[in-house]
């Protein structure tokens, strides 16, 4: 039996048979997620990127299916355990990327018209490799920048402290003794 997460299936079948494929994979499964985060990961930071990071959980499903006039559709579910550095501290930290997408299936030349609420995900033949859908869905799903909510930010001491405050702050004096 072949893994349907990695097999180039045929679309009429996955949609015919309305096809749920499960997945439980590793980060370093997915070529193009693997790609971005090893280059997140290797930007100029004092911290040490974690050996792991490869390892880390990717779950979800995706669940083909027909809209009312016959389009091939998808329902991508994705949830993935993300190591990246934080834009703000640059400091490395664990997050839980989500995402939900519904892709609409077609093939290069019936790509005209949209379908309302859908992605186009455009085929250039009747076959379609699941994990390759998955790892786009995941990639699009990427923030531009990725940083730590301000509540995660751990301040150790009162230097680190002084370290978070606005580099402003008191640029209204400045500029007020300035003019005098």
């Amino acid at each position: 039996m072949t893994d349907p997460l990695h097999a180039r299936l045929p679309v009429t079948s996955l949609v015919n048979n309305s096809e749920v494929i499960e997945i439980s994979a590793k980060v370093g499964d997915f070529s193009r997620l693997a790609a971005a985060i090893e280059a997140d990961l290797a930007a100029e930071t004092d911290a040490q990127a974690p050996d792991d990071w490869r390892e880390k959980r990717v779950s979800g499903s995706l669940e083909f299916g027909a809209e009312a006039g016959g389009e091939a559709i998808v329902a991508v579910c994705l949830a993935a355990e993300m190591t990246s550095v934080c834009q703000r501290s640059l400091d490395i930290f664990e997050w839980q990327l989500e995402t939900e997408l519904k892709l609409r299936l077609v093939r290069t030349e019936g790509a005209d018209a949209e379908l309302e609420g859908y992605e186009t995900w455009e085929l250039d033949d009747d076959v379609v490799v699941p994990i390759e859908l998955a790892d786009e869905a995941l990639v699009m799903a990427l923030p531009l920048s990725v940083r730590r909510d301000e509540e995660s930010v751990e301040v150790d001491s009162p230097a680190a402290a002084e370290e978070l405050t606005t580099p402003f702050a008191d640029l209204r004096a400045q500029m007020d003794k300035a003019k005098d």
